[in-house]
């Protein structure tokens, strides 16, 4: 998954907190101790997310547009049928701001991109989160 954050018509700086982005409501994270004997062809299982199990991005890159990037590899999922809680820890002008995005009906598969853009923008004295998710088809020509 990466989270893509722009400054809009008002916020003049943005910067993410330490607590940074977190995600709850995917398939528990693997555990260190658990061998796995996948070969070559075999897809990791996808099953029904948990509302325990969450992943933390601690760190975020900046681009030249002064949006903040940041990605994780979350394991595949099926949140068809409840919320996958996204909490966007940041500061804007300063002030530290929490921000929550809830993504419903995904069925999260490997080998997939998941890709969210917010904008960031102070309206009435209000700062106001807008998202949207990004995707895009491409046929692939293979070769013979």
């Amino acid at each position: 998954m990466q989270f893509t954050v722009r400054a809009g018509e008002g916020g003049h700086t943005l910067e993410m907190l330490a607590e940074g982005i977190e995600i709850s409501g995917i398939q528990q994270p693997l555990d260190n101790t658990t061998s796995f004997d996948w070969v070559n062809g075999d897809v990791l299982p996808v099953k029904v997310g948990d509302q325990s199990a969450s992943v933390r991005i601690t760190q975020a890159t900046r681009n030249a547009d002064n949006s903040l990037v940041a990605h994780t590899g979350v394991l595949p999922t099926d949140a068809r049928s409840h919320s996958i809680s996204v909490l966007l820890n940041l500061k804007v002008n300063g002030n530290p701001t929490q921000y929550q995005m809830l993504l419903t009906g995904l069925y999260l598969t490997a080998g997939r991109s998941y890709n969210y853009t917010a904008t960031v923008k102070i309206s009435n004295g209000v700062t106001v989160l807008t998202w949207q998710n990004r995707s895009w088809t491409e046929n692939v020509v293979m070769d013979k």
